[in-house]
């Protein structure tokens, strides 16, 4: 994903959620700015973080998959193998009082909801 040319639709949200911002604030222009000069640590933390996340609850997917375990849940062998499981869906980055980038992906063991990474400052904060 992270190692390839790629497109995406970056969403600017103001405090209360809106997303029709006709400019972005120079906070989001900031972060925004973080997030194209930074990608590739962005991913390794992202790698780390979710893999770790994913091990956590292996035993308890797997049990969940069945026989399609080995497909959506499969055991992986290190960080860099978890971009398989994972699909870009969204980048918001919000403004105001709560300046934070959210990436939202797509992921094979939890196809209904996937998972979204929030950075503030430049640190992960939240993996849901």
């Amino acid at each position: 994903m992270f190692g390839q040319e790629l497109s995406i639709i970056v969403e600017l949200i103001d405090d209360d959620g809106w997303t029709d911002l006709e400019y972005p604030t120079d906070k989001q222009s900031s972060i925004f700015k973080w997030f194209k000069e930074d990608l590739l640590n962005i991913k390794a933390l992202i790698s780390s973080s979710i893999f770790d996340h994913y091990n956590n609850q292996l035993s308890e997917l797997r049990d969940a998959w069945g026989y399609e375990a080995d497909v959506n849940a499969p055991v992986l062998s290190n960080e860099n193998e978890i971009w398989k499981l994972l699909k870009l869906s969204n980048v918001l980055i919000s403004g105001g009082w709560f300046n934070a980038l959210f990436i939202s992906l797509e992921v094979s063991w939890n196809p209904e909801h996937g998972i979204t990474i929030m950075f503030e400052n430049g640190k992960l904060i939240q993996i849901e």
